[in-house]
């Protein structure tokens, strides 16, 4: 057996009680549970452990960052709450639960209105500006519900990715109706269509 969910939940509480006593070092703490974590990873594979298991709990150990990171980011930065709700959701491989060592962190800002608070912008850049200090790769992008859904249904790469997201933190109603507009919006009514284009998009792929 690998790491597994219980150890990643006595981390979450270990990085809560480290960044509430020392905020202004944030970077530095994550970053250091990172490596510790990689290491862990890295010789539960060396060991033996299978490599859909490892990309399952990488991913596991992202999100106790992703959290974690966040929430101390969003406490820092409005210590009396955000003005409007936000999702910090994850989509394609990550969304999937499938993260390789070298794989981006794909993750998507879900918001109400078609315009967001400048405080809420605030805590986007931050949280972006440390996950590249903490040394991640992250393909982002920030959306309202019905922007996301208005890309997804011009792109079809952006359809697939949202079809894998995933909630993370924030305000869940918002979600759950991010997801069901996508399914009534994008999904239904246009399976034939999508499956098509998903076969000769894979056809390429594995051609290339």
């Amino acid at each position: 057996m690998g790491p597994g969910d219980q150890s990643f939940e006595q981390a979450a509480m270990k990085l809560r009680e480290q960044t509430k006593n020392r905020r202004g070092e944030s970077v530095a703490i994550f970053k250091a549970f990172r490596k510790v974590e990689e290491h862990r990873l890295h010789l539960w594979h060396k060991s033996g452990g299978g490599g859909k298991e490892v990309a399952r709990q990488r991913s596991g150990m992202v999100d106790v960052l992703m959290r974690e990171l966040s929430t101390a980011i969003i406490a820092e930065v409005a210590p009396k709450g955000l003005p409007e709700p936000l999702v910090i959701a994850a989509f394609g491989g990550y969304g999937r639960r499938e993260l390789a060592p070298m794989s981006d962190i794909d993750i998507i800002f879900l918001h109400p209105t078609t315009t967001s608070p400048k405080v809420t912008e605030e805590v986007i850049r931050k949280i972006l500006m440390a996950l590249w200090d903490i040394g991640y790769k992250v393909g982002h992008a920030t959306r309202s519900i019905s922007g996301a859904i208005k890309q997804a249904n011009s792109d079809l790469v952006t359809k697939t990715a949202l079809l894998e997201s995933r909630f993370l933190l924030g305000t869940r109603e918002i979600f759950t109706e991010f997801r069901e507009r996508f399914e009534n919006e994008c999904v239904r009514g246009r399976e034939a269509a999508y499956i098509k284009w998903r076969l000769a998009n894979q056809k390429e792929l594995h051609a290339k």
